[in-house]
């Protein structure tokens, strides 16, 4: 996993080397899995990228743009 800025974006990358997964949305009832996720990022104003093979691992990168005040473009605080 890493994190990382670049171009004024902060970029996260989640690469594994497990079984992978298909691409394309699941038929889970209740399951927003990256569907969700992909959601969330939208609403940034970011994209999310997934590259996924099954038997061979998935690469999952999220970019989210930052504002001239180095701020993120939702000011919402989501700390517990």
């Amino acid at each position: 996993m890493t994190l990382a800025l670049d171009h004024g974006d902060v970029v996260l990358s989640v690469k594994d080397d497990g079984k992978g997964f298909p691409k394309g949305p699941t038929d889970r009832p209740g399951h927003l899995g990256l569907v969700g996720a992909q959601e969330r990022v939208s609403n940034q104003g970011g994209a999310l990228e997934i590259d996924s093979q099954l038997d061979n691992g998935a690469n999952v990168i999220v970019r989210i743009p930052i504002n001239e005040h180095g701020k993120e473009n939702n000011e919402t605080n989501t700390d517990s």
